[in-house]
């Protein structure tokens, strides 16, 4: 069982319990990227990013703990969520709000771009549910997940279309290389 001390002296720990860290970090890539191509990206496309991922990792965490019974949560992730259904499921239309008011702001090829990559979390979403086997066969859902963050991350990114292929692929191979790397460890 985690205590709050605990979580208080490693901040890593406390980012992924409360799905924090897949947000930061996607908004860290987007960042990267964006000055890398010189653009200067509107507060609006990170914050619609934070939110966006914040709200899609909770959803997901949300969604596991009620198929994990308390007596067979192993991981302090899933411990945590189980302790904090309540106030995890409170969080959501906070975030929905928060995220659709930023969403609102961008500019139509980027909204309609953030749109199209939803769908696809959605449809990941419920595979994600209902046909979990899959999972277990190949590292579909590593693949799956690092593309879909590396769309989500460079979907504010305008730039020449051979580029923005480029430059998915290497974000998405990156990201799927670290969720391999999660998943074996």
């Amino acid at each position: 069982m985690t205590s709050v001390p605990s979580l208080l002296r490693n901040p890593l720990l406390w980012l992924s319990l409360t799905c924090l860290d897949a947000p930061f970090v996607a908004v860290s890539w987007q960042s990267v990227f964006a000055r890398g191509l010189h653009q200067q990206l509107a507060s609006s496309a990170r914050l619609a990013l934070f939110f966006a991922a914040w709200f899609i990792y909770l959803a997901d965490r949300l969604v596991d703990s009620f198929t994990v019974s308390p007596e067979s949560a192993v991981s302090r992730r899933q411990q945590f969520c189980l302790r904090n259904r309540g106030a995890m499921l409170a969080l959501m239309p906070l975030l929905l709000i928060a995220g659709a008011y930023f969403a609102m702001q961008l500019d139509r090829q980027t909204l309609v771009r953030g749109v199209i990559i939803g769908c696809f979390i959605v449809v990941y979403l419920i595979i994600n549910q209902i046909a979990q086997s899959l999972w277990k066969r190949w590292p579909l859902k590593e693949v799956a997940i690092g593309f879909l963050f590396a769309l989500g991350a460079l979907s504010a990114i305008h730039a020449e279309t051979s580029k923005l292929i480029e430059l998915t692929l290497v974000l998405a191979g990156l990201c799927v290389l670290n969720c391999l790397s999660i998943s074996i460890w």
